[in-house]
């Protein structure tokens, strides 16, 4: 098997070597100088150029490019080194303007136990302190607020489970308000739980 792996790493580098000799240009295309996470915000500093043969089908940023790609978000996680194709891209920031993101920790029997990401939810939950009990929500005389989201990760965590949620950001105020270990979440219509 190591005679295979080092016999492919030699016609590799002769078809390469080949290439170089046969006058291809190289041209200088943007890789990633440091290990970025999937919808980090791509900046110019996030790049290093490299110089290298280019094929039309790799979709690779060429460094005189670079302007087109800064400010778009990666849809995947990019290790260092690598070349960055435009498919890497969400061609925009994450999330979209006027949206917001927060993560939302919610106890058993308060969420649908089949949430998936890309659902679309309400969630409920009163507003100030909300006092000792946990049946909060439920108490006479107490202010309820809701918002819509959508669910864009789950983690369980035993029997409670921690959402990542989009939002408006229009909402963001007052669910900085809301007294989130009484919130509920229910799915809404069949764009959410179908």
């Amino acid at each position: 098997m190591a005679l295979v792996g080092a016999l492919v790493m030699v016609v590799s580098a002769v078809a390469f070597a080949l290439v170089a000799l046969n006058g291809e240009e190289r041209v200088p295309v943007l890789v990633a100088a440091e290990d970025l996470a999937a919808g980090e915000v791509l900046e110019l500093t996030d790049t290093a150029e490299v110089s290298m043969v280019v094929d039309d089908r790799l979709d690779l940023i060429e460094a005189d490019n670079a302007s087109a790609a800064v400010g778009s978000a990666l849809a995947v996680p990019v290790v260092a080194g690598t070349p960055l194709t435009e498919s890497m891209l969400t061609g925009q920031a994450w999330p979209d303007e006027g949206r917001a993101v927060t993560t939302l920790l919610l106890t058993a029997g308060r969420f649908p136990v089949d949430a998936q990401p890309g659902w679309r939810v309400a969630v409920y939950a009163p507003l100030g302190s909300g006092g000792d009990g946990e049946d909060t929500a439920a108490d006479s005389g107490s202010a309820v607020w809701s918002f819509e989201a959508v669910v864009s990760s789950v983690t369980a965590s035993g029997e409670d489970a921690l959402f990542g949620i989009e939002f408006a950001e229009d909402d963001a105020a007052s669910l900085a308000l809301a007294n989130l270990d009484g919130a509920v979440m229910v799915a809404l219509g069949s764009d959410g739980g179908g």
